[in-house]
């Protein structure tokens, strides 16, 4: 006897297949990810003199990297805001503002 295919099956196994396929790019891509920091943070492990005003350190430079990162970060974050408040804050007055 021969088996009739069953197209439904067939298509099942191909959305099994095209499924997976997304999850192991983001897995590959996580991994280089992974990679590539390690390299960096290996690469930048050497001690690094930094003088703030009267107090000298010798933090290791990757350190140093992600501090200024960070607190850059955060400069940014604080700028965006208070210039996001202020254009709210006149567009608010327009509204509540009579017109002449």
């Amino acid at each position: 006897m021969t088996e009739i295919p069953d197209p439904l099956k067939e298509e099942s196994q191909e959305r099994k297949t095209s499924s997976a396929t997304p999850q192991v790019v983001r897995l590959v891509g996580f991994l280089v990810l992974c990679g590539i920091i390690a390299a960096f943070v290996i690469q930048n492990s050497q001690d690094v003199s930094v003088r703030f005003w009267f107090v000298t350190k010798h933090p290791p430079l990757i350190f140093v990297v992600i501090g200024c990162l960070v607190i850059g970060g955060l400069v940014g974050y604080v700028m965006g805001r208070r210039r996001g408040e202020s254009r709210l804050r006149k567009r608010l007055r327009k509204r509540v503002e009579p017109e002449l």
